[in-house]
């Protein structure tokens, strides 16, 4: 079943990176026990962010390939396909799996908004919808390093990286802990 997992590296849109935690890696009061009880692994599913998005930034001449190509189409699309399948694979060898994306709908500050959401669908000052530390969980599950800015440091893409994840009950080998540089 882990040699399932990795494989997803070599299909069409998998992930650049796996990395994989155990629970003991994550506090007991980690927002992963509240969404899912019964969590004993953390699967981070990692994409790099194309350089060439950055370019008409860079340049002055495009803004939009950024936000469509590399938060939109990844975010959207391509990572939550790959963690339900990630998913499937746990679940049709008898274990929990749970994908989890950044998609926040109820926000716990009163004058924040999610733009992806009708702002008349916000709930507001509830504190019930739990969210990981996306960073903080990547780093756990051997991905990188926290940088000074707060953000995912990798050898290979520094900043330039988004990432998903799925929260199982199935014991996993973990990925080796990153080297803080």
């Amino acid at each position: 079943m882990i040699n399932k997992i990795y494989e997803l590296k070599n299909i069409s849109l998998g992930p650049d990176m796996i990395g994989i935690a155990p629970a003991s890696r994550f506090d007991e009061n980690d927002p992963i026990f509240k969404i899912l009880p019964e969590t004993k692994s953390v699967i981070c599913l990692g994409y790099r962010i194309l350089r060439g998005t950055h370019r008409g930034i860079e340049e002055g001449t495009a803004y939009h390939h950024y936000t469509t190509m590399a938060i939109e189409v990844l975010e959207e699309t391509v990572m939550p396909m790959m963690a339900l399948r990630c998913a499937r694979i746990l679940e049709e060898e008898g274990y929990i799996a749970l994908p989890q994306k950044k998609n926040q709908v109820v926000m716990q500050e009163d004058n924040s908004t999610n733009p992806e959401i009708l702002y008349n669908k916000i709930y507001r000052g509830k504190k019930a919808e739990y969210q990981m530390n996306y960073e903080e969980s990547a780093a756990k599950c051997g991905l990188g390093e926290i940088g000074m800015s707060g953000t995912l440091l990798t050898d290979d893409f520094g900043p330039l990286q988004r990432y998903c994840f799925v929260l199982t009950d199935a014991e996993l080998e973990p990925t080796p802990e990153f080297e803080a540089h």
